[in-house]
């Protein structure tokens, strides 16, 4: 992140020796690297970042960017195990079940979290709780991406599909799909990650060798001296059997600064989206599981909160999985509309 803010601004600084306009600056990417893109937009002129930047040499000037293009990004790190777990918690692992009460006590605590967000749906929707998540992501997400992909479907295929996924009600007078949130679970099928699915639990003993099959969260937030450190409170209690453990003062700014929804949801707070980009361009697929799909509507909701609804184009691609760029040429479409070009 110190990296990329430096070279924004070292474009920025030299402005008069790149083609294009330095202030319509688009950072893209996918998955790890869509959560990059997505911290590049989220955090321009963050104050957190100076002290780094000032070691590095950075120019002396500002780091915002334009717009953001972010596929299947991996955000939201501190709360993204308990989002897995209100998603994919009753879905098998490899074969088997995981366990339940890790899986039960994350998933309690996302209540507490989702519910605090506090975050406004699209038209009149209201706030979106945990009690009524599923039925927004389906209303506005899902049920919505599947009637786009059944309607472009021709008559033998659409016939195809729909004998072959029963759980889908297709209406073909207004194109409209439904179904219910565990009848589209069972369609994903199963997990694509343990318990917990970022924070996994190793013993502190053995720091060196963690094993980042599943998880190489851990290992992001080491540092010099540590290969690997917990990122979550509850994590850390877990391994360490302290219900009382917190992590590290030093680390606890880093998980912060690591978060984008920590930058926009404190510009909600403040009213003030100065340092945001101001458009953005998401992406996920409908069936992926690298990630929960509401850690990435969230990150949707809370933009569309600060910046309205017009500043932010975000969409579950049906039927695709974990950083899947289906419609590029949508994307380089999105990018003439917001620059204001036209052909």
């Amino acid at each position: 992140m110190v990296d990329l803010k430096a070279a924004v601004r070292f474009i920025r600084s030299n402005a008069g020796s790149f083609p294009g306009n330095v202030e319509r600056i688009i950072s893209s990417g996918g998955s790890a690297g869509g959560a990059l893109s997505a911290l590049l937009g989220a955090s321009g002129n963050s104050s957190l970042y100076d002290s780094y930047l000032k070691a590095l040499g950075a120019a002396n000037t500002v780091d915002n960017i334009f717009a953001v293009g972010a596929w299947s990004p991996i955000t939201n790190l501190d709360h993204a195990d308990m989002a897995y777990e209100w998603e994919f918690g009753t879905l098998q692992y490899n074969g088997g079940t995981v366990n339940s009460t890790i899986s039960d006590e994350l998933k309690s605590l996302f209540k507490d979290y989702q519910d605090g967000l506090t975050l406004s749906g699209k038209s009149s929707y209201g706030t979106i709780t945990y009690s009524n998540i599923d039925d927004y992501i389906l209303k506005y997400y899902m049920e919505p991406s599947a009637a786009k992909y059944l309607k472009s479907l021709s008559s033998s295929s659409l016939s195809s599909y729909l004998s072959t996924n029963r759980w889908i009600t297709w209406d073909s007078s207004t194109s409209t799909a439904t179904f219910t949130f565990s009848d589209y679970l069972s369609h994903i099928g199963n997990r694509g990650k343990s318990v917990p699915a970022f924070d996994s639990f190793f013993d502190s003993s053995s720091y060196s060798n963690v094993n980042t099959s599943d998880t190489a969260e851990v290992v992001e937030f080491g540092n010099s001296t540590t290969n690997a450190r917990h990122f979550t409170n509850y994590s850390l209690q877990k391994t360490n059997g302290d219900s009382s453990a917190t992590i590290s003062s030093d680390l606890q700014p880093i998980v912060n600064m690591m978060n984008p929804m920590y930058y926009i949801m404190n510009g909600i707070k403040n009213n003030n989206s100065s340092g945001v980009a101001q458009y953005w361009y998401i992406r996920d697929g409908s069936v992926a599981t690298d990630t929960s799909a509401i850690v990435i509507i969230n990150l949707a909701t809370s933009l569309e909160n600060l910046l309205g609804a017009n500043h932010v184009n975000a969409w579950e691609d049906w039927d695709q999985g974990h950083n899947v760029n289906a419609d590029p040429d949508g994307f380089i479409s999105w990018i003439g509309d917001i620059i204001g070009y036209s052909k």
